[in-house]
């Protein structure tokens, strides 16, 4: 059931703002996703696995209004033979949409 969640909460940030690029929103939706606590004790204040809720519940309002990003909204950094790898994150604040 998270798929028509999702697409009729991208309906109502594209409503908002019509003229934010496509290839933008999956990013818009990771940075502004709340992460929730763990659902088997959430009085212990941890987030549940990333696995079972990605990066969050999806928070239209937060998408809408946002002023900062960061990118890339996704990394990988799995094991591999080559070692560590490092990623660069770029941290972007703009003005408050009016």
């Amino acid at each position: 059931m998270s798929s028509p969640h999702v697409a009729g909460g991208v309906a109502l940030i594209l409503q908002a703002r019509p003229n934010l690029p496509s290839n933008a929103m999956r990013g818009r939706l990771q940075n502004s996703a709340d992460p929730k606590n763990w659902s088997g004790n959430a009085a212990l204040g941890l987030l549940d696995h990333a696995f079972r809720q990605g990066a969050g519940m999806l928070d239209i309002v937060g998408t809408i209004q946002a002023t900062t990003s960061i990118s890339p909204s996704e990394i990988a950094v799995g094991e591999s033979e080559a070692g560590p790898k490092t990623v660069t994150l770029t941290l972007r604040t703009k003005a408050a949409p009016r």
